[in-house]
């Protein structure tokens, strides 16, 4: 058995690192800044895809389309994405509330 056949490997360093390693201005933020950012990307999400489903919606009411699929699969990913979220904003709650009743 030739072991030359077997194909080339590629070596570690070329690997992709698989977290973004902090640079100093990201270090020095304000603590729960990620977490807002976070929350405002969510928001901003959300609306995008209620003005999506909205748009595909009013296409099909006012007769510009016929692709009835496009509107409900919209329609979907933003009813969707608001039951995430506001599953997401319940558990938040409930572990603030939990965080209250810890006696120190």
């Amino acid at each position: 058995m030739l072991i030359d056949n077997f194909p080339r490997m590629h070596p570690i360093s070329n690997l992709q690192p698989m977290f973004k390693q902090e640079t100093d201005a990201e270090a020095k933020r304000v603590p729960g800044a990620v977490f807002t950012d976070a929350l405002e990307r969510a928001v901003k999400n959300i609306n995008e895809l209620s003005a999506i489903s909205n748009a595909e919606r009013a296409k099909v009411l006012l007769g510009e389309t016929d692709d009835l699929h496009s509107s409900l699969i919209a329609s979907q990913k933003a009813g969707l994405a608001q039951d995430m979220f506001m599953q997401s904003r319940n558990r938040i709650m409930e572990a603030y509330s939990e965080l209250l009743r810890i006696q120190v």
